[in-house]
């Protein structure tokens, strides 16, 4: 009979269920203040988590061909071999039919989701680092690190950890801005999540520029990875949300003006 101590236990694999159960754990205490049931935050997770682990595996797998010789390979996920890009245009399509079919708020749903999505990110990224994938370029900066897998000796920006951290100050500022949107009523619905994918697609347009992994081939004149033309669209589509978000509420806000303004007798 099997015994639990020879099941292998992959650090990244443990890490990631961790950011999973963190994001959803923060999504059951926030979804409550934006008066959601448990229930449909449950539900909603599921439909989240899926569509993120198929998304970012099926964008590691278009990259990377070769390393999946056989079907079986596509499932192995507790060594690494994620996308994040993939996962978030996934989980950004799954969120929105989501919301259409039960007739919420998108805009309540993207603010609800942008601090477990930090949170979990940031998580995530420190399973990358005990991975040792998505890893740096060599440098000679006294916090280098050597990853043992590449078997190279040189040290090499902890990207990984730079992201970490840049995901959880970004994390306690949305956690921070949400608490004043549902209890000072600061801001308008959508803000939060424009201004994180704002905010990351910067933060990822730079950051690749360090990075020292196989980053999926490169194109333009300019030389940008594909993680780089993603961040630029999501630049571009993150004004744009937030322009139609502060426009919308802007209207909502004359609406009510107007109503409450009406002579009454």
């Amino acid at each position: 009979m099997p015994s639990l101590s020879n099941l292998p236990i992959h650090p990244y694999g443990v890490v990631l269920a961790l950011a999973f159960v963190a994001g959803i754990g923060l999504g059951l205490w926030n979804g409550r203040r934006l008066g959601y049931s448990t229930d449909r935050i449950l539900d909603l997770a599921v439909w989240f988590l899926l569509s993120a682990m198929i998304g970012a595996r099926a964008l590691y797998i278009v990259l990377y061909p070769s390393q999946f010789p056989t079907v079986g390979s596509w499932f192995a996920i507790t060594q690494g071999g994620l996308v994040f890009f993939g996962g978030f245009l996934a989980t950004a399509v799954t969120v929105i039919g989501y919301g259409r079919w039960h007739g919420l708020s998108l805009r309540d749903l993207g603010d609800l989701i942008a601090p477990c999505l930090m949170l979990g990110h940031a998580i995530g990224r420190v399973g990358c680092f005990l991975n040792g994938c998505c890893y740096g370029r060599p440098t000679d900066l006294p916090w280098g690190v050597v990853f043992p897998r590449l078997g190279d000796g040189l040290p090499r920006h902890p990207t990984q950890l730079y992201e970490a951290g840049f995901l959880l100050a970004l994390f306690f500022l949305a956690q921070w801005l949400f608490r004043r949107r549902v209890e000072k009523k600061w801001g308008f619905p959508g803000a939060i999540w424009g201004s994180y994918t704002l905010a990351y697609s910067l933060f990822r347009f730079a950051i690749e520029y360090v990075r020292g992994d196989d980053r999926g081939g490169f194109f333009t004149p300019a030389m940008l990875s594909i993680s780089q033309g993603i961040s630029l669209a999501g630049v571009v589509a993150s004004l744009a949300w937030l322009h139609l978000c502060r426009r919308k509420h802007h209207q909502e806000s004359a609406t009510r003006k107007g109503a409450s303004d009406e002579p009454t007798g």
